[in-house]
C-alpha cells in the first residue's frame, strides 16, 4: 500500500530494499500536528528535513531507521507534548533556544502523509510524519503561542 505514493525527500530514503520507508506499521492522520518553528509565521524552513543535509546523510548511510526518520518531520500529537519537549530542549541547549521560539499546529488528513510513534529518551511522544508530494503543509500551519 505504501509503494503507490510518491514523497517530499523520497531521493534521502534508505536505499535498502529490505527496509520500507515509512515504515509499515505508520498510520494515517486526520487531526493536528504540533511542530517546532523558527519565526512566528512559518516559513519553508520549517519543513526541512535533517536528511536535505549532506553531512547527516553521511555521518548516517549505514543507518536505515535514522535516515528514514531525518527524511520525515519531527512532530508531536498535542501541543502540551510539543511544548514540554520544547522547554525541555530549551533548558538543554542554548542554541536550540534561539533557533526554536514557536510551535506550529499544522491540519492535515489522511491524503497528507503518514505518521509513526518514534520515541527517544528525551521525547516519549515523538513522532515522524512522512508528507506526501503534493500536500501543502506551510499553508495549513498556524502559530500557536508557547
Amino acid at each position: 500500500m505504501l509503494q503507490e505514493y510518491s514523497w517530499h525527500n523520497e531521493e534521502y530514503f534508505p536505499k535498502n530494499n529490505k527496509y520500507q520507508c515509512p515504515p509499515i506499521e505508520s498510520s494515517e492522520l486526520n487531526g493536528f500536528l504540533y511542530r517546532f518553528q523558527m519565526k512566528e509565521s512559518p516559513t519553508i524552513n520549517d519543513f526541512e528535513v535533517a536528511t536535505c543535509k549532506s553531512y547527516f546523510r553521511e555521518k548516517n548511510k549505514n543507518h536505515d531507521t535514522v535516515l528514514c526518520q531525518g527524511s520525515g518531520l519531527s512532530s508531536f500529537l498535542s501541543y502540551s507534548d510539543a511544548q514540554k519537549s520544547l522547554k525541555r530542549l530549551h533548558a538543554n541547549s542554548p542554541g536550540m533556544r534561539k533557533k526554536f521560539k514557536y510551535i506550529g499546529a499544522t491540519k492535515v488528513t489522511p491524503d497528507d502523509g503518514l505518521i509513526n510513534k518514534t520515541p527517544s529518551s528525551n521525547t516519549t511522544n515523538h513522532h515522524t510524519y512522512w508528507c506526501k508530494k503534493g500536500s501543502d503543509l506551510l499553508s495549513n500551519t498556524k502559530t500557536k503561542e508557547i
